[in-house]
């Protein structure tokens, strides 16, 4: 630094000239320094950006409108990184406006099960109906086997027609009745004597008999 007054050479800093003792100039800082540390100035670019990719995963609604936010803040100060701002703001409110409604609809029908229809009443009279033309039929097969195999022992023989019985006893007691737990109750017995005495007689004959018709 150099005095102004005799062009004598001081230190830095010095208040006085060494020479002539006349006070020195203040420095002065330069007009439009900047002031703010080098390298932040992006910062709200970078989060912008990254928010706005996270926007676009399973994170959609957490981060989504932070990256908007962090990113119109970042434009609107004319800072470094305007470019990542932008790309964030535009990621940002493509999440907001499609990925979350997205999202949303599908938990939604994730969430809601589709209600099952009711099944029809039971009506008793015609299913006995349908059941004694089963039971006529059958009665005629095991006849037939009967005959066709004599020498089947005869424990086989009163197992199916127990079944048979016990079918046809409940299956009388059906008619008149209106509480569908009951009938429903009474229709399962029924079916399964008969499947029970159909079950005997095919093993006895090695035949089937039709799936029934409930």
């Amino acid at each position: 630094m150099y005095c102004s007054s005799c062009g004598k050479e001081s230190n830095p800093g010095a208040a006085f000239c060494a020479g002539c003792g006349m006070p020195m100039p203040k420095a002065t800082q330069s007009v439009g320094a900047p002031t703010s540390t080098p390298g932040t100035g992006s910062g709200l670019g970078v989060a912008s950006l990254v928010l706005g990719v996270l926007a676009l995963l399973p994170f959609s609604i957490l981060a989504g409108i932070p990256a908007i936010i962090t990113g119109h803040t970042a434009v609107r100060q004319k800072r470094r990184g305007k470019g990542m701002a932008v790309a964030g703001l535009v990621m940002g409110w493509f999440s907001v406006a499609v990925v979350v409604p997205l999202v949303l609809i599908a938990s939604a029908m994730l969430v809601t099960k589709p209600k099952m229809a009711d099944p029809p009443p039971l009506k008793p009279t015609r299913f006995a109906r349908q059941m004694e033309s089963r039971f006529e039929k059958f009665d005629k097969m095991v006849a037939d086997a009967q005959t066709a195999f004599p020498d089947v022992p005869a424990g086989q023989w009163h197992t199916i027609s127990d079944e048979v019985a016990h079918g046809r006893q409940v299956m009388a007691e059906m008619p008149g009745l209106t509480d569908q737990k009951t009938l429903k109750a009474k229709r399962d017995t029924v079916l399964k004597a008969y499947l029970a005495a159909r079950k005997v007689l095919k093993d006895i004959t090695g035949k089937g008999e039709p799936a029934v018709d409930e």
